[in-house]
């Protein structure tokens, strides 16, 4: 039995947003922004406040000769304090503060046998809950108003599972696995507008009646599965091929709640999940090569609403296709040296073809788009280098080269939530003591690249300038 403990405390800053310059920018909004990325001109500069604990046990036990128990238990609690805006601006349209306690406990049980022959077999079942209080205050120029979410969620979800592999031939596997899972999730809570100066146009802006309550359901189950074969050519060669139905469970989407429409449910999403493969493994040369494709049916995502507000909905179908490969090379491994060559990257396709919406033009303009967040190359390079000078005396230094094709940040793209591309060039060295310590130095995007992991009209996040550190690790 493993048991263990485990906390975090974080005291950063929140996510800033920077704005594109006045000049380029069409808002009377924009309080005179310049070119520079990493000038804030916010009218507060948010942190957070973020705290984690938890603990954890792994049990395993041989019931007889042929059967071994396996056990998994967890439990996770966090608070979160986090604030901010999207617009970079001093007078921003909104300016947002989350509350937000979470906890969650999961059980899982396994059955398997322990002698590894020509068929195993492995049976389960898992049981997770979890429930988020939340609240919500949004101070909003453009409703005139200051309005909160105090709501909470509670989820259930248990599932039984089992698997089984059959070598029908030498050499030749087939897997076999099924599971079945029951969700049921609750969601309470309130509107109120606050009206603290007597203008308020919570009701015209966003369509609605505002200081409403309510009280949700949502209920699913589902069987999902997977079907693989894989045959070993040699003892350095093997190829494999899959099918895979894959399923997301619904709910709701909590974080902000402006009208009554957004309190109702969105459904489950499942997926038809296609791939095959081939390893090799021999000397000094390891290869994977995959192909893969992904059927999406009642896609979860964020978008666009009726009442101009964002949230999380079922938007429609989509599709992915690619293929990845990585590559390891020991170029050198003689007199205490050794290198490595290390390289992996994917291509991926993906397209929305099928798009649910009461808004005829973002129904137009988004079929045919990919999907926000699949970049369709990315890649990285990368060296490996390990000297031994005897004694336990260890450097160990490496370098790569990471690049991100250009992405789409959310649904009805346009041109100013497309993020360009960025290549990034990081480093670092090491050395280790046979004493348990070690004292280190690495630098992060070295060529100081300015790049936006992610744009959203005007505003945008800019990515760490060139950053350097210097530690010390010691374990015992």
């Amino acid at each position: 039995m493993t048991l263990k403990a485990f906390a975090s405390r974080d005291r950063g800053d929140a996510r800033q947003y920077d704005r594109i310059s006045a000049a380029n920018d069409s808002s009377v909004l924009n309080a005179g922004e310049d070119d520079d990325p990493y000038s804030f001109y916010s009218r507060a500069y948010f942190q957070q406040k973020i705290d984690i604990k938890g603990a954890s046990a792994q049990f395993s036990h041989l019931l007889n000769d042929a059967t071994r128990f396996d056990m998994v238990a967890g439990w996770q609690s966090s608070q979160r304090n986090i604030g901010g805006n999207g617009d970079g601006t001093p007078y921003p349209q909104y300016e947002y503060l989350f509350d937000e306690d979470l906890s969650q406990a999961s059980l899982e049980m396994r059955l398997r046998n322990e002698q590894q022959g020509r068929f195993n077999w492995l049976v389960g079942g898992f049981y997770m809950s979890d429930k988020i209080d939340y609240q919500s205050q949004w101070t909003s120029w453009a409703a005139r108003t200051i309005y909160h979410n105090i709501h909470n969620q509670r989820r259930r979800s248990a599932a039984v599972f089992g698997q089984a592999d059959y070598e029908l031939l030498p050499k030749v596997k087939l897997t076999m696995g099924l599971r079945y899972t029951k969700d049921d999730v609750d969601s309470q809570g309130r509107n109120i507008d606050d009206n603290p100066w007597g203008i308020s146009n919570y009701a015209t802006f966003f369509a609605t009646t505002p200081n409403f309550q309510w009280d949700k359901q949502f209920k699913d189950d589902d069987v999902s599965g997977r079907a693989a074969a894989q045959w070993f050519i040699t003892d350095d060669l093997n190829v494999f091929a899959s099918v895979a139905r894959g399923y997301r469970s619904g709910g709701f989407d909590g974080t902000s709640i402006m009208t009554l429409a957004e309190t109702e449910p969105f459904q489950s999403e499942t997926v038809w999940a296609y791939e095959a493969g081939v390893r090799y493994y021999r000397g000094p040369v390891r290869l994977s090569l995959d192909a893969f494709a992904n059927d999406f049916d009642n896609l979860q995502a964020t978008t666009r609403l009726d009442n101009d507000t964002n949230g999380r909905t079922n938007v429609g179908k989509a599709k992915t296709r690619g293929f990845e490969g990585a590559l390891n090379l020991n170029l050198l491994n003689s007199g205490g040296h050794k290198l490595d060559f290390d390289a992996s990257g994917t291509y991926l396709y993906s397209e929305i073809t099928e798009f649910n919406s009461n808004r005829i033009a973002d129904v137009t303009a988004t079929v045919g788009d990919p999907l926000p967040g699949a970049p369709k190359w990315t890649g990285r390079v990368g060296l490996v280098h390990s000297y031994s000078f005897g004694d336990g005396w260890v450097l160990k230094s490496r370098a790569n080269i990471f690049h991100h094709g250009k992405e789409s940040n959310r649904l009805n793209a346009v041109v100013g939530n497309i993020s360009p591309a960025y290549t990034l060039l990081n480093a670092r060295i090491e050395l280790e003591s046979p004493h348990g310590w070690s004292v280190y130095a690495m630098g992060r995007n070295i060529t100081d690249e300015v790049y936006f992991p992610e744009m959203n009209g005007a505003s945008r996040m800019v990515g760490a300038p060139a950053t350097y550190a210097v530690g010390v690790r010691m374990t015992f």
